[in-house]
């Protein structure tokens, strides 16, 4: 693994363990944009949008930690699990023109400003557990993201998250590399 992948997959780390939405935004290009293939409305233009969806997911997040409490004892608790990879050669593409609209006018596009660019891109497969027996059912939320860097100045910053899954878990969580929490 090449030595700006590593620093990447640390800067992720620490993008990931920072305490607040607002500390996580240092990591953020003020440029950086995002395609969703599972929901296509989450697209965003700027990193204000990113921004305004992660404080939405930190609300919806906050009532379900609610409900989860009341449903299960406290021994049980939710915990969230990483995988982190750079992308293969396979994996450098930003879906089709439908997804990458909300963002640009092309997938086409995206690709050709990310080679102008030099964007470097880590995969990323997250998923919680709640410690709670479903049966056959998977617990638990899962999403698999491109995440896309660009050094700007001095700085590697992101400028494009490509979730390409956001569902429940869908059993190949662990799949892509060395489990992290």
């Amino acid at each position: 693994m090449d030595s700006v992948s590593q620093q990447l997959m640390k800067l992720y780390a620490d993008y990931r363990r920072a305490p607040s939405i607002e500390e996580k935004t240092a990591f953020l290009s003020s440029q950086c944009m995002q395609i969703c293939r599972s929901y296509p409305l989450y697209g965003a233009r700027d990193r204000d949008t990113i921004v305004r969806y992660l404080q939405e997911s930190a609300i919806a997040q906050s009532g379900i930690e609610v409900i989860d409490q009341a449903v299960r004892s406290s021994s049980e608790a939710t915990k969230g699990y990483y995988t982190i990879r750079p992308l293969r050669a396979d994996e450098l593409e930003f879906g089709n023109d439908e997804e990458a609209k909300w963002a640009f006018a092309s997938a086409n596009e995206v690709y050709q400003k990310a080679k102008f660019e030099d964007w470097v891109g880590l995969r990323v497969d997250l998923w919680t557990e709640t410690g709670m027996d479903l049966g056959t059912v998977h617990d638990g939320l899962m999403v698999k993201v491109k995440y896309w860097w660009r050094k700007e100045g001095e700085k590697w910053l992101q400028v494009m998250h490509h979730i390409i899954y956001l569902g429940v878990r869908d059993g190949t969580e662990g799949s892509e590399g060395e489990v992290l929490e």
